[in-house]
């Protein structure tokens, strides 16, 4: 039999941790998001204390010599986990704002990347902040039941919130601002705010989308397109995205169910 190993609880300090710590305390924390990440697994709670992950504290920048470092935090459990258990990453500060994650000084290939990126069943954000971004802020591809609450996503070339062949997925609760600031560069546009592609069985609901850019491609404020079904985009929020729509439905072509029932209603806009 496979044994995975379990840790209920993972601890994180940019300031007091260190990745030398076991982390399994509050008195003994980590000092990178990666470290966690890495040990991490079903079941396992990502506590981050209040303060500010800076990009050399989630992983130093690609030194060729160096290929054991990572350009950001990337969560990749593809273990059992049979009982669907959630690997939750968790901001202890009081608000979104008390626990950010920065990454300036990070670049991607034609922007294509985010700070957080999460190829894992079964995960939920919770009340962090994810800021200064040449791709997305948080990207998730191929999974399924991921959860992103009361989260803050600001100054992202890209989508703040990157959903992609995913499903089962909630949006909840979320501030996406200043998004899509790659909106003039007509190589690689830049999606939009919050973006749901290729995915089904989804909720998005009661976020605030706004202050966006006004360029000539991409910075729509929610998009669900490339044949994505069965959801619900309800009690949001979306302004002050100048020259741009506020929401969209799109691309429902073959691959698509007969009937998709998708469902949009109690929109501020």
């Amino acid at each position: 039999s496979i044994i995975i190993p379990e840790i209920s609880d993972l601890w994180v300090d940019p300031i007091l941790g260190s990745d030398l710590n076991d982390g399994t305390s509050s008195s003994n924390p980590l000092g990178t998001i990666s470290q966690a990440a890495k040990l991490s697994g079903p079941g396992t709670t990502i506590h981050l204390a209040a303060g500010h992950y800076y990009l050399d504290d989630i992983s130093p920048v690609y030194d060729p010599a160096r290929p054991e470092y990572k350009r950001q935090v990337t969560f990749n459990y593809k273990g059992l986990n049979e009982e669907g258990r959630y690997i939750t990453i968790k901001g202890e500060g009081a608000s979104p704002g008390d626990t950010v994650i920065d990454g300036t000084g990070m670049t991607f290939s034609r922007h294509w990347g985010g700070i957080m990126e999460f190829y894992s069943d079964y995960v939920k954000i919770n009340n962090l902040s994810v800021v200064n971004s040449d791709g997305f802020g948080i990207m998730a591809s191929g999974v399924s039941n991921i959860e992103v609450d009361s989260v803050k996503t600001q100054y992202t070339d890209m989508s703040g919130l990157y959903i992609t062949r995913s499903s089962n997925i909630k949006l909840t609760n979320n501030e996406v601002l200043s998004a899509c600031q790659n909106s003039e560069d007509d190589s690689n546009l830049p999606q939009e705010c919050i973006t749901v592609t290729h995915s089904h069985d989804f909720e998005i609901s009661y976020n605030k989308v706004y202050e966006g850019v006004d360029g000539t491609n991409g910075g729509e404020g929610i998009d669900v397109k490339g044949n994505s079904y069965n959801g619900n985009i309800y009690s949001n929020e979306v302004y002050d995205l100048p020259g741009d729509v506020g929401i969209y439905v799109g691309n429902v072509s073959s691959g698509t169910p007969e009937h998709p029932e998708l469902g949009v209603y109690n929109i501020n806009i």
